[in-house]
């Protein structure tokens, strides 16, 4: 049995890669000082708003409660490093990962740092990583989707070599001060989870990828706003409104928004 590693700095994701058939366990540490989205409250969406703490107090609080389970929790190292089976030949790397603004498809399951499992999936489900918790599209994206799969006779799909690991995420990259169902406010956050596909989103079909209109390289499409209309360019077909769709606008044309190869001043 082997200890899962103490976090050293505070606010951090903990990714735990599991790779192949060898399943060996790394850690990625992610330190962050987080920028989150708000929406619009629903009284139907089933979250509750508290007074939110301050974030630099509740990292402290979130660093010393994972460190805790750090010292109680093991993982069944011994097993796994010693399976008959394994060789070489088992290792494929993948070239391919999501965006953190992609489409994902994976199967998953969510739990409290007490076990109690809050959410999982019986069947692989897709999730637009916008529309999730920030710590997925910080985590996902440090793994890679499975390098082939198989659709069988019976319409189900096996997937070969998919993306397998654990994140363990502070409040601030969950629910933070809103409680969420089962979820109380300020938990920490653990997803068990195989990433099996991705697909690039493009949002406002401006034939830009979403990733691409992070202008600021913040992992916040909300904030990239050319034009300063109501709408982030991830979703406004017209970045620049002038009456142009976006789309439109490559007049070379070629395939690349970005490069002006015509020299009209307009890429």
């Amino acid at each position: 049995m082997l200890k899962l590693n103490n976090i050293q700095d505070n606010n951090c994701i903990l990714a735990t890669k599991i790779k192949s058939m060898r399943f060996k366990v790394h850690f990625i540490f992610f330190f962050l000082l987080v920028l989150f989205f708000s929406c619009p409250e629903d009284p139907d969406d089933g979250l509750v708003q508290i007074p939110e703490n301050d974030r630099t107090e509740q990292q402290v609080i979130d660093r010393d409660s994972l460190l805790q389970y750090f010292e109680t929790h093991y993982y069944n190292s011994t097993y796994l490093e010693s399976n008959p089976n394994f060789n070489l030949n088992h290792i494929i790397i993948s070239e391919t990962s999501p965006n953190f603004s992609d489409r994902v498809r994976v199967n998953f399951e969510g739990s409290l740092m007490d076990g109690l499992i809050f959410d999982s999936s019986s069947t692989p489900v897709d999730f637009d990583l916008t529309s999730t918790i920030a710590g997925w599209g910080r985590v996902l994206p440090e793994f890679n989707n499975a390098t082939e799969f198989v659709v069988n006779n019976d319409g189900t799909v096996d997937y070969t070599n998919p993306g397998v690991g654990v994140m363990f995420l502070p409040s601030g990259l969950g629910y933070f001060s809103s409680a969420a169902g089962s979820v109380p406010v300020y938990s920490n956050l653990i997803f068990k989870f195989e990433l099996l596909e991705s697909e690039e989103n493009d949002h406002d079909f401006d034939n830009v990828p979403s990733h691409l209109e992070d202008l600021d390289q913040d992992l916040d499409l909300t904030d990239d706003n050319t034009d300063e209309d109501p709408y982030a360019n991830f979703v406004d077909s017209d970045d620049d409104n002038d009456g142009t769709l976006t789309i439109d606008e490559d007049l070379e044309p070629d395939t690349d928004l970005t490069v002006d190869r015509d020299g009209d001043g307009d890429p």
